[in-house]
């Protein structure tokens, strides 16, 4: 008898869509906890006349799009053993793409103005903080540690999201409690990327588009970020407060 091939199955697992409205309701969110105010309205617009479009709407917009083509890619984040210091930015080198496509109309305007101040600079997108103090921060992961705490949290999360992949190939054989790991999993690695502040500016905004990329991948639903103020003060000192 041949033997049976999973592969063919787990092909098959399951990827939820985007519906327009959950796409807009996250733009308008992440950006407002950005501090960046912004309508559905605008968004709309935007979507209509992509030249006219803010620069805190069209990074988005190119962010989920890729999103949406990452999301089934199954081997998306790579076993434990496969993550170190060395390879972290290939093995999770959406991130970074994440921040060049968040920023980079922004770097356009900035450049434009001739004010890189306010406005981040087209070298900084997709790379790595180079500043060690921010304002209103007390205590921040050191530029030389980023690549040590992004290994420890994207093996945290492939620890977890390969115990269950089998199961996950299968929905149906998933349990609640399998669910609400994986659901914890994505969150906690999103409050990990804003607690270690790879970059020197959108790290919020990368994080939420980072846990919705993880989400869709292993079969949740996309939605509008949960993470308050709170969860990360309580997961900084929880994971970090006496680390740095």
């Amino acid at each position: 008898m041949e033997a049976f091939d999973f592969k063919d199955l787990y092909e098959k697992r399951f990827f939820p869509t985007i519906s327009e409205e959950e796409k807009n309701e996250f733009i308008v969110q992440t950006n407002e906890l950005a501090g960046i105010k912004i309508t559905k309205e605008e968004i709309y617009n935007s979507v209509m006349s992509p030249q006219k479009s803010l620069p805190a709407i069209s990074g988005h917009i190119r962010s989920i799009g890729l999103l949406e083509d990452l999301a089934k890619q199954i081997y998306l984040i790579p076993k434990p053993e496969k993550i170190n210091e060395a390879n972290i930015s290939k093995q999770i080198s959406w991130l970074f793409i994440f921040h060049g496509n968040i920023l980079y109309d922004f770097a356009v305007k900035g450049s434009l103005l001739n004010d890189s101040i306010t406005y981040p600079s087209k070298e900084e997108l997709g790379q790595y903080r180079n500043i060690d103090r921010v304002a209103g921060l007390k205590k921040i992961v050191r530029p030389d540690d980023i690549k040590k705490f992004l290994v420890e949290a994207a093996k945290e999360y492939s620890q977890i999201y390969y115990s269950l992949c089998e199961n996950i190939s299968f929905p149906s054989s998933m349990e609640e409690g399998d669910w609400a790991k994986l659901e914890r999993a994505t969150e906690n690695f999103a409050l990990h990327i804003i607690c270690i502040r790879p970059f020197n500016r959108a790290n919020g905004r990368v994080a939420r588009i980072s846990e919705n990329l993880l989400r869709l991948n292993s079969g949740l639903r996309f939605q509008r970020t949960k993470i308050t103020s709170s969860k990360i003060q309580s997961f900084f000192e929880n994971n970090y407060q006496n680390r740095i």
